[in-house]
């Protein structure tokens, strides 16, 4: 088990820049993320590294 999961995070500001790093890190950390921004949801998706 990774330190992150089973943790669930709420991002905002996801479309570009920190926002968007965040989530991708946190994502690739294990952690559950919560999108507001539907355009990330299908680019976290199509990424092979990360857990949609």
């Amino acid at each position: 088990m990774t330190r992150l999961e089973g943790k669930i995070a709420l991002v905002t500001g996801t479309p570009q820049g920190i926002g968007r790093g965040i989530a991708v890190a946190l994502s690739r950390a294990s952690a559950d993320v919560a999108l507001p921004a539907q355009a990330l949801v299908a680019e976290v998706v199509a990424d092979p590294g990360l857990r949609p």
